[in-house]
């Protein structure tokens, strides 16, 4: 795995840091010595950053051109033309004010495979809610910034990028004109409500979509430079809220801070820019319960839950294998039909209460109260044997 601390380049840094400050106490004219003193005190006494090699952080180098990089503050004009889609944490963007609605689409509990099949988006003058893709469609914005796969952690991790890699071709077919940008999925906090959830699965994910943008020639924000604690490789102090799984307040105004210094640095590419785009509202309330009112260690899944069906060996599946299933209802039925010379030998299905099945036809009920976000269902095929 290409995840690395930057521990020679932050050195450098400091040091150099250090050494320009020294240079410019010499070539500066000082009012007093007073003052001088006090200015060498405070170089000296600057902290020098010392992060831990263990904690998790991306190798930047490894993705030129692809991972964004600093830059001068864009503005509130740069967030303005931003759409950022996304899961529970994008929606707290909005909800502490630091990005406008016009510029905010998420649903609590979205995983990447229900970004194209779940209707989420309420537009003004629309009968009918949307999905992501349709809504990106509709308001034709500059640049989109992805940020889900917290709802991705307890699944398979290629599956969840796999669908993440198509779903942003979908959202490219409804609109081609945008800049694709996806982002880090945020730090855990260490005293986290979840202990099945591990910091280490969200470092695994975040090097997986680097790559994926990297191979696409989308750009990967890496904002776990802005969340991540430099020791520990967890979220830093006050950066959730106390089930240490969503960001708060403070976390929000980091990421916006980090969005706004690490910005975009190519061109407008929309033949024009769109008129009359018509408002949306806020998620609605029954799939997106608010922050503050949920409570639950396991917010994050609302109650709806992703399930994924793939098959190992010469068989196809005949079913939707991406379904998207409220707790307490049942999932369409899915059939895997073997190749000639084989045969379906099990099931594996990581939820609990329903882990293995050797029928040919499965259709998974997905308990009351479940706080799984998502559900894989793997069908295990293998070859007859002779005799």
């Amino acid at each position: 795995m290409r995840i690395m601390q930057k521990i020679s380049a932050l050195a450098l840094a400091a040091a150099l840091a250090v050494s320009a400050a020294g240079c410019a106490a010499f070539g500066t004219p000082q009012h007093s010595e007073g003052a001088s003193a006090a200015s060498a005190a405070s170089e000296v006494a600057a902290p020098t950053v010392t992060p831990n090699p263990e904690a998790g952080f991306l190798d930047v180098s490894a993705y030129p051109g692809t991972v964004l990089e600093e830059t001068p503050d864009a503005g509130e004009d740069y967030i303005k033309e931003t759409l950022f889609v996304g899961d529970s944490n994008t929606v707290r963007y909005y909800l502490y004010g630091a990005v406008p609605l016009a510029s905010n689409i998420g649903c609590s509990g979205m995983a990447t495979g229900s970004i194209t099949s779940f209707p989420c988006v309420q537009f003004s003058g629309y009968s009918q809610l949307v999905t992501m893709p349709k809504a990106i469609g509709i308001i034709q914005p500059r640049r989109v910034i992805f940020g889900f796969g917290s709802n991705n952690l307890t699944g398979d991790l290629s599956t969840a990028v796999q669908n993440y890699r198509k779903a942003i071709r979908e959202c490219q077919k409804e609109y081609a004109y945008f800049t694709v940008i996806v982002s880090a999925v945020p730090a855990l906090d260490q005293n986290r409500s979840s202990k099945s959830l591990q910091q280490s699965q969200v470092d695994e994910l975040n090097e997986m979509l680097a790559d994926m943008c990297q191979e696409e020639g989308w750009y990967f924000l890496n904002s776990a430079e802005a969340l991540k604690d430099m020791q520990t490789g967890w979220a830093k102090t006050g950066y959730t809220i106390e089930d240490g799984l969503h960001l708060s307040e403070k976390g929000v105004n980091a990421y916006v801070e980090y969005v706004r210094t690490h910005a975009d640095p190519g061109e407008d590419q929309r033949p024009h820019k769109p008129a009359n785009v018509p408002s949306h509202t806020e998620t609605p309330v029954d799939l997106l319960p608010k922050p503050e009112e949920s409570g639950d260690a396991q917010a994050e899944s609302s109650g709806v839950v992703e399930v994924t069906y793939q098959v190992q060996g010469n068989a196809s599946l005949q079913g939707a294998t991406v379904q998207t299933v409220k707790a307490g209802d049942a999932c369409g039925e899915v059939w895997v039909y073997a190749a000639e010379g084989w045969h379906l030998d099990h099931w594996e299905i990581n939820l609990d209460g329903q882990n293995y099945s050797e029928q040919e036809c499965l259709r998974l009920s997905i308990p009351e109260g479940c706080t799984q976000a998502s559900v894989t269902a793997t069908a295990f095929v293998v070859q007859d044997t002779e005799g």
